[in-house]
């Protein structure tokens, strides 16, 4: 740094970016940054609101991110403080909404997309997500967490990724809830998968058996001409 940038900055570390804009033009947004020049773990703050949106316009991008996709939500406040750096980020999170309905996504290896996950998608709406914030008996969840930050995250990304996650908690889809939806799921298609082989062996034997008494009604019919010969 110039000596009078360095003197600048020893005086007073921090700088503080303000931002005020809407997302497509329709929920006013207001976020604050707040950096540390000269700590050599780069900490930060970010605090920021977001208000009056439904959060379907933005499904799209949450489902690349988080394999969930919203049918529908009116997002009345959305609200964050992270604290961190370089390594990791405290998150606090807290979104007022209601009229929660999504779309549970999962990648098709043979088609190479993402598709709609139909028994993780009823588990989450009728089982699992919570359709509003507060809850009915009146109680505001929030959500606060710790995330630490993969090499391959940009800045933006691990802000993004605190947020979502913290959205996530909101509406009741924590990692142990995703956990035993999967292993509900599963149990569920193992079943499916007994059914379908057991109808499948039951038919082969089905057919078996159908071979058999044929094969045994000709042999006797070949007997009897034998034998009446």
């Amino acid at each position: 740094f110039p000596v009078t940038i360095l003197s600048a900055l020893l005086k007073n570390p921090f700088t503080t970016i303000n931002l005020n804009t809407s997302i497509n033009n329709k929920a006013k947004t207001n976020v604050e940054f707040t950096f540390d020049c000269l700590d050599p773990l780069k900490s930060f703050f970010v605090k920021g609101n977001i208000a009056n949106y439904n959060l379907q316009d933005v499904s799209p991008i949450l489902s690349q991110l988080v394999h969930m996709e919203i049918s529908n939500c009116n997002l009345r406040s959305l609200k964050f403080m992270l604290s961190g750096n370089k390594k990791n980020m405290n998150c606090n999170v807290s979104m007022m909404y209601n009229n929660l309905r999504v779309k549970i996504l999962e990648f098709d290896k043979e088609e190479n997309k993402l598709k709609r996950h139909g028994l993780y998608t009823i588990l989450a709406n009728h089982m699992v997500l919570e359709d509003a914030n507060t809850r009915p008996n009146g109680r505001m969840i929030r959500s606060k967490f710790l995330l630490n930050r993969k090499e391959e995250w940009s800045f933006f990304s691990f802000i993004w990724r605190g947020i979502l996650k913290g959205m996530k908690e909101s509406v009741g889809l924590t990692e142990r809830m995703e956990s035993e939806l999967k292993f509900q799921s599963d149990r569920y298609f193992d079943f499916q998968k007994f059914r379908s082989e057991l109808r499948e062996n039951r038919k082969v034997r089905k057919e078996q058996r159908k071979r058999r008494r044929l094969e045994k009604n000709a042999n006797a019919d070949t007997l009897s001409k034998t034998y009446y010969k």
